[in-house]
């Protein structure tokens, strides 16, 4: 075990941690701390690159971390460089503690800094900050490491942050279980399964548009009620391609489709395929701007690569009619499925140009 100063740190589960997605939409984080329960967590930055750098949150007390418990003799000092932080969260479906992602040589600071990326919302802090080609992700399915629970007084506990020394700065004792299953988790990541930034496998990646993939994915519902920071409202903007996915899913049942037909992925909204073919797939935009569309488009014409048969859709708020957008959309074989939101139900209608 060749990492000695080591923290823990549970933040909030999410697909994904940088920031809003191409739309502006935010992912809420589900856990986490008593903050993320009515405003948008910290943490959502947490893998965001910025000018080559990440710069990580955890939500703890008076958002301060005691350095003397990562170095002995640190109590004074205002940062520790070269640091393991390992990012811990609860999964919303097992309910169990699992590694999520990590920073290698990174710099922890005592207290909370504030943010440097300008597309950060103010008061958006953080404690740690690391190089990007140092900061590990691991998709959903790849999270498989799991932490004991705090039935016997030896888990991970309460705490959003766990240190590897003792409160009085002093190593555990290797027979302890906190030792135990702390080490247990940092040789998982020595082990080096998992290359940099993506958190894929170096032998090989889960490929999305791999139908050999398909298998192991299901429809996960997507997160309908974020809100910023500071806000008692949540914010309809937000949370609109949370709710319009979920209800397309619900809408696609109708229509026929088989529910374990229905699929998503962390960069694909949604897909229906039949075993391991692709069938169809769908790319959902909360607002009609030409950039959502442009890249509503790019995104669907990349996922479904290497599945030339699947029918393409882009979902679009009711009313954009742009001519020029049909012909481009029938140009590449896309169709449009509109939206619109009546009496609180959400409806679809299909503007076909897929044969």
């Amino acid at each position: 075990m060749k990492h000695q100063r080591i923290l823990f740190a549970r933040i909030g589960w999410m697909h994904r941690y940088e920031g809003p997605n191409q739309s502006g939409d935010y992912e809420k984080p589900i856990g986490g701390g008593k903050h993320n329960k009515k405003y948008l967590g910290y943490e959502v930055y947490n893998f965001k690159a910025y000018q080559g750098n990440c710069y990580g949150y955890v939500s703890c007390t008076n958002e301060k971390i005691k350095l003397s418990r990562i170095e002995q003799g640190a109590k004074d000092k205002m940062y520790l460089e070269n640091i393991l932080v390992i990012f811990v969260g609860t999964n919303p479906k097992t309910r169990g503690e699992f590694i999520v992602g990590w920073y290698e040589n990174a710099r922890v600071y005592a207290t909370a800094q504030p943010y440097v990326d300008p597309d950060r919302q103010d008061g958006f802090n953080h404690m740690f900050q690391a190089v990007d080609e140092n900061c590990t992700i691991l998709p959903e399915e790849n999270r498989t490491h799991r932490l004991p629970n705090n039935t016997d007084g030896h888990g991970y506990g309460n705490y959003n942050v766990r240190y590897f020394l003792e409160k009085n700065g002093q190593k555990r004792r290797k027979s302890t279980p906190e030792y135990q299953w702390m080490k247990k988790a940092i040789e998982y990541i020595e082990a080096g399964k998992y290359s940099s930034r993506k958190g894929k496998p170096k032998n090989r990646g889960p490929n999305f548009t791999d139908p050999t993939d398909w298998k192991n994915h299901f429809f996960s519902p997507e997160r309908e009620c974020p809100s910023q920071r500071g806000s008692k409202k949540p914010s309809t903007s937000s949370n609109k391609h949370g709710i319009v996915t979920n209800r397309l899913k619900d809408w696609l049942t109708k229509q026929g489709k088989r529910v374990e037909e229905i699929k998503n992925t962390q960069t694909i909204d949604l897909a229906v395929v039949c075993g391991v073919e692709l069938l169809e797939i769908y790319e959902v935009k909360s607002t009609d701007s030409s950039q959502s569309i442009y890249a509503g488009i790019g995104q669907l014409l990349f996922h479904s690569r290497n599945d030339s048969l699947a029918k393409r859709f882009l979902v679009l708020p009711a009313g954009q009619d742009s001519n020029e957008v049909f012909k481009f959309l029938k140009r590449y074989q896309i169709g449009v499925l509109y939206f619109y939101k009546k009496n609180n139900i959400y409806t679809f209608t299909v503007e076909q140009n897929v044969k």
